[in-house]
């Protein structure tokens, strides 16, 4: 769908607005969890892409995967992977104002 993955030069919107910044975070609420052993990533699960791709389009880090292929008794899924410890601990620190069950790295 053209959204970049970040190995093809993904960098952090710091121009995200406050706005997005509180959309972004009910995301990662709702939709979401915080891996913090091994290592650190987010994840955010969902059945509709276009949301995905609007979070990753306001960030502008993460990709967008498939996680499990459509069977007649399954909607497909996809993911928003962030596995850069900078880019999620920038991203905790963006949306920390509207986060109740994560805190800041």
């Amino acid at each position: 769908m053209g959204v970049p993955r970040c190995h093809d030069g993904c960098t952090p919107n710091d121009a995200m607005s406050r706005e997005d910044a509180a959309f972004v975070a009910g995301i990662l609420e709702g939709e979401g969890y915080l891996q913090r052993q091994p290592r650190k990533r987010i994840v955010v699960t969902n059945t509709d892409r276009a949301l995905l791709v609007r979070v990753r389009l306001i960030t502008g880090i993460g990709h967008i995967s498939n996680r499990r292929v459509r069977t007649a008794r399954t909607k497909a899924d996809y993911y928003w992977n962030i596995t850069r410890s900078a880019h999620v601990d920038w991203l905790l620190a963006r949306c920390a104002e509207w986060l109740m069950r994560w805190q800041p790295i």
